[in-house]
């Protein structure tokens, strides 16, 4: 996977999926699990237990990419059925929650790096790969290196993130990479994960909060405050202007203001 450049996060993702799936069917070698085993490793653990769509996809797609590469008379990747997408209005703060959220970080690394996912529509992987001099202060943009799919692309950069970018970078003087942990090297995930659940029990909301979240957020406030739709999926790098569609539903403010005829006949 590394040879084909798949990101870290998915190589990691991928890797551990492997493992479970062979662990679960010890001790029967790689080339001796069946279809039904597959079948039945797939209900048990994605379909029962209600794991997300996009997990079990991820594990699809993990079987697939080792099958191909590892050919069985088992089982045949052409033939292993991906599940049938589904579709979910992805889940959103309001500019106020955010705010909450934000305030409550007063550790200056935490704040930027957290800030940055919001204030840039970043995935974490693509906050934490970011170096040094992908933050571009006179250009007022953010280089973002290989993210999803190989690819490049420039995200806009806001003063009040820059402003609290050169400070934060005042005082940590990182020499590579925008983020490193205590011991160096590159931030981890659960650290980032950490910070926003003690910042999302800190303001006091009651419902989940993902880092992931930060991006839904940004982009509908992009949508409600006027932005072209084409320009917000530039910005986030998605392929398709379906993915980016979907926050139009999100951001439709005006939509409880309608009026239902059962008003109208005043039943």
């Amino acid at each position: 996977m590394e040879q084909q450049r798949y990101s870290y996060s998915t190589v990691k993702t991928y890797s551990s999926m492997i493992r479970q799936f062979f662990a679960h069917h010890h001790p029967k070698n790689w080339d001796s699990i069946t279809e039904e085993d597959l079948v039945s490793y797939n209900h048990e653990v994605y379909i029962k237990r209600g794991r997300s769509y996009a997990s079990q996809s991820h594990f699809i797609n993990a079987i697939k990419l080792f099958y191909k590469l590892h050919a069985s008379s088992q089982i045949v990747p052409d033939d292993i059925a991906r599940p049938r997408r589904v579709t979910k209005l992805p889940d959103v703060l309001t500019k106020e929650e955010v705010k909450s959220i934000l305030i409550g970080i007063t550790n200056l690394k935490h704040q930027a790096l957290i800030s940055l996912l919001y204030g840039c529509g970043l995935r974490i992987g693509e906050a934490l790969s970011l170096r040094i001099d992908d933050v571009r202060y006179e250009e007022k943009l953010l280089y973002v290196r290989s993210a999803k799919g190989q690819k490049d692309r420039r995200v806009p950069l806001s003063g009040g993130i820059a402003d609290l970018l050169r400070r934060y970078q005042r005082s940590y003087r990182n020499k590579t990479l925008l983020f490193t942990g205590q011991r160096g090297g590159r931030y981890a995930y659960s650290s980032a994960l950490q910070i926003l659940k003690r910042a999302v029990r800190k303001a006091g909301l009651n419902r989940r909060v993902t880092l992931h979240t930060l991006r839904h957020s940004y982009a509908t406030h992009l949508l409600q405050s006027g932005t072209d739709l084409r320009y917000i999926q530039t910005i986030l790098g998605h392929n398709s202007p379906k993915t980016t569609m979907l926050y139009t539903q999100v951001a439709a403010k005006d939509i409880k203001n309608i009026n239902s005829p059962y008003d109208d006949k005043g039943i």
